[in-house]
Parts: C-alpha cells; structure tokens; sequence
C-alpha cells in the first residue's frame, strides 16, 4: 500500500521484502494446457460463486493462446460429480482454478478426474502428489528463501528503504507420470525436461 512502499523499486520508507501476485501462475497454467494439449482449445473452468470476481483476473492469459474458456460453478458434492460426468468434447480440458473450495476437495477432485481420464491441470502441488496429472504454483519456496536473503542483508547494516522490494514470478511445476500413464495421456519430453518434480 502508499503506507508501505511508494513502489517495488523506489520504496522509500522502511521496509523490503517479496511478493508474488499468484496469477502469474494462472498465466503459466495455461501455457502449460496449450502445450501439453495442443490440439484442445477449450477450457472447462471450475469455480465457485464466491470466486467469480477473479474469473476475469485468472483466465487472462487464456485468450492470447487461442483458448476459449467456459466457468462452471461447481459448490456441492453432486455438482461436482455431474462436472466430472460430463463427457468431455474432444477438444476440452480442464483448469481447477484457485479457491478454498477446491483445495479442500483436492482428494475427491483428483478422484474424479482420474475416473473420467480428464486431461486437467491443478493449481497446487498437493493435488499432484494426491494423483493429479499435473501442477503448477507460485514457487513460494523460492520467494521465503530470497527474503531470507534480503532480511541477513538488513541484519548486515542495510536500510531496507534502499533495498528495492522484488516480485517473484517463478513458478514450481510438478508432473505426475505415473497418472498420465493411467489416463493415456503423453506428456511432451520438454515439459517433463522443464518440470521442477516428477512423479513415477
């Protein structure tokens, strides 16, 4: 906020530190989609109502990839099932976006999409290392260990004012191959080159 830091660069007050805006990742989720399934442009989007303000915010990298997504209110169990029920068109995936709601059902969602053999990516890595196909997050592994850094040069003398703030964008990347094997899906050897972890 202007109480805080009139800027990521030029401060000037007291503080630094990292931060990290998480759509970055959404971003990256769908080049992910676009290069994991090349041939399938259209996006399933499951969300809840009390999220629908980030729809526009979440899926704005989607467009510039020649992907059309479609939201789905998904807020119960029943819904849930009837989603992943839903047959798939040939040229449909689906994105789990990034809500409370989903997190708590990650073992019943990556359930499902299993059962469905849905090509889908997740929004965190416990949902891959619960069985989903694929991850993709915020590294905040990455942004804690650069703060870290930043506060030992605060404890050496200094100012945090000087020290401009910096904006991790690194995403963390996890592939589980032993799923995609299960559902019949091929993933690229460069994505699986480029994945942080991978799953057998």
């Amino acid at each position: 906020s202007e109480d805080i830091a009139a800027s990521l660069f030029r401060q000037g007050g007291s503080v630094t530190g990292v931060t990290f805006f998480g759509m970055d990742a959404a971003v990256k989720r769908f080049e992910l989609l676009r290069e994991v399934f090349p041939t399938r442009r259209r996006v399933r989007f499951m969300t809840q109502k009390d999220a629908e303000h980030w729809i526009a915010v979440e899926t704005r990298g989607a467009a510039t990839l020649g992907l059309r997504v479609e939201p789905f209110m998904v807020e119960d169990l029943s819904e849930l099932e009837r989603f992943f029920a839903r047959p798939l068109r040939r040229d449909e995936t689906i994105y789990v976006a990034t809500t409370v709601w989903n997190a708590l059902r990650l073992n019943t969602i990556v359930t499902l999409a299993k059962q469905a053999r849905a090509p889908i990516i997740y929004p965190s890595i416990e949902f891959a290392e619960a069985g989903g196909l694929i991850s993709c997050s915020t590294d905040y592994r990455a942004a804690l260990e650069r703060a870290t850094e930043l506060l030992l040069r605060v404890l050496k003398g200094a100012h945090p004012g000087a020290i401009p703030f910096e904006r991790s964008t690194r995403v963390y990347v996890v592939v589980n191959r032993k799923t995609a094997k299960d559902i019949y899906v091929t993933i690229p050897p460069e994505v699986l080159a480029r994945a942080d972890r991978v799953l057998e």
